[in-house]
This record gives C-alpha cells, sequence and structure tokens, in this order.
C-alpha cells in the first residue's frame, strides 16, 4: 500500500513540475546556469522517437539514452550476485562516469538540434 502511494505521490509531483514548466516557459536549467546542454537534454525527443519506430532520430536527440541504458543493464546483470550496496556503489558510478563522459562529448560536439 505505501509503495502505491509513494508512485501516486511521485507522479503528482511530476505532472505538476511539468505543468509548471509548461505554464511559465522553464527552460533547461542547467542550459541556463552553464550555457551548454544538460546530459538529459533531447531525452523526452529520442523516446517519443524511439515509439514512431525512428531509431536514427533518437540517436540524433540523445545517445546517452539509447547506449548508456543497456550499458547499465548489461553490467546489473552481471554484478547480480554481488551485495546490493557494493553492485549499487558500482552501477552509481559506472553512471556518472557515462554521464559525465558524455556531457563532455556534447560540448566537443554539440547536436545540430541544440
Amino acid at each position: 500500500m505505501a509503495a502505491k502511494a509513494s508512485i501516486v505521490k511521485t507522479t503528482t509531483y511530476y505532472a505538476g513540475g511539468v505543468a509548471a514548466a509548461w505554464i511559465f516557459d522553464w527552460h533547461c536549467p542547467f542550459r541556463y546556469v552553464t550555457g551548454h546542454i544538460c546530459p538529459g537534454c533531447g531525452a523526452t525527443r529520442a523516446v517519443l522517437a524511439l515509439l514512431r519506430g525512428d531509431v536514427t532520430a533518437a540517436m540524433n536527440y540523445n545517445e546517452l539514452l539509447l547506449l548508456g541504458a543497456p550499458i547499465i543493464l548489461l553490467i546489473a546483470l552481471a554484478l547480480r550476485r554481488l551485495q546490493k550496496s557494493k553492485r549499487d556503489a558500482v552501477l552509481v558510478s559506472v553512471a556518472a562516469a557515462l554521464t559525465v563522459a558524455f556531457e563532455i562529448w556534447r560540448w566537443v560536439s554539440p547536436p545540430t538540434w541544440a
């Protein structure tokens, strides 16, 4: 019961944030502060492109989403016998390293849509 309430609460907060961003025309705070696109920029467009079956467009929008997620999943499967705390630490470290590397790559070679 508590897990269901948590999901409803999280979904409500997310929907409220999206509605506020739409109403007040908010943009990415990372881009606002740094002038660079964030690692998550383009992720929604990438998911929508995948739902349409357009893998090429999805890769153009956010490569990290398409390449990073399977890498983390494979590592998680390989480490499933480790203790949960050690496995989580490795996965967080890998995710952080992928995100930083992706962000540096985007600074050097920004996408055409940005």
